[in-house]
């Protein structure tokens, strides 16, 4: 009596367990069917355009890049636009009624639109410092000239063109000390010459995008 109510418990606890694996596998295809392999944005700009218009997208493959892929994409006229040797994803010109098929493919992980990237180079603007340069006038800027900031950091590049006098001739970066005993102040890290040419960045980057708070004083730099 006793061994059968044991092999009842046995059989159900399987049956049990065999519908529990079935509702998970079944869980994960629905999971797998419907993920979304194109971006909000990506979806946005296809209702902008027609179907035949190009539009530059990333797409990255599901494991290394396939010969198929290609294949398919210069089968579609799609332009390649660029392609990095440190990672597998590329950037193709792809016409709108083409992206659904694309993404379609068991080789295609996710597609999403290659988007401008705009310097923002709003550190002057939002802090008030582009009108406080012109109290004295816009030929007289206060700017900083005659002070001195030291920089207790990781060092400083003192070649980065950002540190460099107005005329780029010469680094106004005036001292370095090393206190972390391996006789180097260079800024292996970069932290250092971020930081200074936030407080003391000149206008040569970006056409001035970057320019720091104050872009003409001398600089001394002390890496800890």
């Amino acid at each position: 009596m006793m061994k059968n109510k044991i092999t009842k418990m046995i059989r159900f606890g399987l049956v049990a367990l065999s519908l529990l694996m079935f509702t998970i596998a079944a869980i994960q295809t629905v999971g797998a069917a419907t993920k979304q392999k194109k971006s909000e944005k990506l979806q946005k700009k296809m209702t902008q355009v027609v179907g035949t218009d190009f539009i530059d997208v990333i797409v990255k493959p599901t494991a290394a890049w396939t010969s198929g892929l290609t294949t398919a994409l210069n089968g579609k006229g799609a332009m390649l636009k660029k392609d990095y040797s440190n990672f597998a994803f590329k950037v193709y010109k792809i016409k709108r009624v083409d992206i659904d098929l694309i993404a379609g493919r068991s080789d295609v992980d996710f597609m999403t639109l290659d988007d401008t990237v705009k310097t923002l180079g709003h550190l002057t603007a939002t802090t008030g410092a582009d009108g406080i340069r012109t109290l004295n006038g816009t030929t007289n800027q206060i700017e900083g000239d005659g002070i001195g900031i030291v920089v207790v950091d990781s060092g400083v590049d003192t070649l980065h063109s950002s540190l460099k006098t107005k005329d780029g001739s010469a680094t106004r970066v005036i001292f370095s000390q090393d206190f972390t005993g391996e006789n180097r102040t260079d800024d292996v890290y970069g932290h250092g010459t971020h930081v200074a040419a936030m407080a003391a960045g000149n206008h040569s980057v970006s056409q001035g995008a970057y320019q720091g708070i104050a872009p003409t004083p001398t600089l001394s730099t002390c890496a800890f």
